[in-house]
């Protein structure tokens, strides 16, 4: 298991403990520490989905300036060209909405209209994965 994913998990165990009885100031404070261990881990997962995106981007840059030496680079290169394309896609989006929930969460007290991005940035996930997975 990641740390970052252990760190989410640490995140949402700590902020439904708190939540659990908000009306104790120990299981409030813990409800606190929760939420901002929960927005930490949004950026750290932003970031760690970022760099894995640069590099299937450079992957992909590598692959297409190989075409040019070999018709097998070129037949490799053809075939996966769907599967970077679906990586660099989701790569870029799912990161992009997970900064900008992150920062509406963060400042959920100064907006004067609720919005929650969370259902957006779960539907990325999900087809990242899925599409991932499904045959070319």
């Amino acid at each position: 298991m990641s740390p970052c994913i252990a760190f989410g998990l640490i995140a949402v165990g700590i902020k439904t403990k708190g939540f659990s009885n908000t009306t104790t100031e120990a299981n409030f404070q813990l409800m606190l520490k929760g939420l901002d261990y929960t927005l930490k881990y949004y950026y750290v997962n932003a970031a760690f989905n970022l760099i894995l995106t640069l590099t299937i981007g450079r992957i992909w840059w590598i692959g297409t300036k190989l075409t040019k030496y070999s018709k097998q680079s070129r037949i490799i290169c053809n075939k996966y060209k769907a599967i970077f394309a679906i990586s660099l896609e989701a790569g870029i989006l799912y990161p992009l909405f997970l900064v900008i929930h992150a920062a509406i969460a963060a400042n959920v007290n100064v907006i004067p209209i609720p919005v929650d991005l969370t259902p957006i940035a779960i539907q990325l996930a999900v087809r990242a994965c899925v599409e991932l997975l499904a045959p070319v």
